[in-house]
């Protein structure tokens, strides 16, 4: 179907979009992993407080980071025709969005551990939820402002300041979390909303990061990213795309949320390991998430330029690299059956099997 040559040539190109992406998506899962072992210390109570708050604040945040998302591929389409400024107006009003977003994420984050009272949980454990919620519900305007500006500096083909800023972000994670959890260099000991806090830090800073990058370097200038623009017309252009992807990481990750509140009912022990399981089974996922993103990106460029074979050949490129990674993970990920072991196994293949090929779809 398409010559070697040039399959070699959109594998190379490929990788080397998704490769920082990966690292990124997998800097954030290890803030995510800093984040369990340090609240893990105070108990499992406290670990499954912080980890179903966790599951529910990046459930919500993902959702509209996935309408979000519509950003990457629109900017690189018009970077594929030429139009740098429909690039950069892209970006703008996607800030804007961000911002819109922002206010219902923060309410609905505010109400949920009254609602978790309501089911059935126990008194102290909706307590500690809703203490780490109301502080992590503040990091949703910089993961949001983030998801935007990552979406454009992948289409600028800028994605390995993405890499370096997660990356740097890592240490200072960890070190917030020591700080605000424990109560250290004369900070408060806050317990599990310490970690919130840290999360909502370290949003902000990855946001302002970015902002101060795409501000810094005169290639990017072109652009001119100006999201108090008074044209709006490009948010329309994001809500078209955006929502139907949205709504897919909604039922995508909303099963995950579901099974883990329904853990939370077994008491803080099963939630907790619950919580931990997951977390281990979503490293998994990052790389095929990175190669998926970046083939948003070489899809959208060469259907701009008006080369609808290279975008075809970018599709097909993408899916092969992800069903190759996948079926290695899947071999790597079969356990060999014991006594002690059998039943774990089972109960991980279906989420491996489900999730491998649900990532594709964003």
């Amino acid at each position: 179907m398409f010559a070697r040559q040039t399959i070699v040539s959109e594998m190379r190109a490929t990788v080397s979009v998704a490769g920082p992406l990966a690292a990124a998506n997998l800097a954030q899962m290890a803030m995510g992993f800093t984040n369990t072992v340090m609240v893990g210390s105070l108990g499992s109570a406290a670990l499954a407080a912080a980890g179903l708050g966790a599951s529910l604040y990046f459930t919500i945040a993902v959702v509209c980071s996935g309408i979000l998302t519509a950003v990457a591929p629109l900017a690189a389409h018009a970077i594929g025709a030429g139009d740098s400024r429909r690039a950069g107006r892209v970006a703008s009003q996607g800030l804007v969005l961000a911002a819109l977003l922002a206010v219902p994420v923060i309410t609905t984050l505010m109400a949920l551990a009254r609602l978790l009272a309501v089911f059935g949980y126990e008194p102290a454990l909706a307590a500690e939820i809703g203490r780490f919620l109301g502080a992590i519900a503040w990091a949703a305007p910089g993961f949001l402002g983030f998801a935007v500006l990552r979406g454009f500096l992948v289409a600028a083909s800028h994605s390995r300041t993405v890499m370096v800023v997660l990356m740097l972000c890592i240490p200072m994670n960890a070190g917030l979390n020591w700080m605000l959890i424990f109560g250290h260099l004369g900070a408060p000991a806050l317990g599990i909303a310490g970690s919130g806090c840290a999360t909502a830090i370290v949003q902000w800073l990855m946001f302002l990061s970015l902002t101060f990058y795409i501000r810094a370097v005169p290639s990017l200038a072109r652009y001119r990213l100006r999201p108090f623009s008074h044209r709006w017309d490009e948010i329309g252009h994001i809500l078209r795309l955006g929502l139907p992807i949205g709504g897919i990481l909604g039922l995508e990750i909303g099963v995950f949320a579901t099974t883990g509140i329904l853990m939370g009912l077994l008491g803080a022990d099963a939630l907790g390991a619950h919580q931990l399981v997951m977390n281990c089974i979503s490293v998994i996922f990052m790389v095929p998430l990175g190669i998926a993103q970046a083939a948003t990106v070489r899809v959208a460029v060469a259907l701009g330029s008006g080369v609808p074979a290279a975008a075809r050949r970018a599709g097909f490129v993408a899916i092969m690299l992800g069903v190759a990674y996948m079926a290695i993970m899947r071999s790597c990920w079969s356990p060999h059956r014991g006594p002690s072991q059998g039943s774990m196994s089972i109960l991980m293949r279906r989420p491996i099997a489900v999730s491998s090929r649900s990532r594709f779809t964003c």
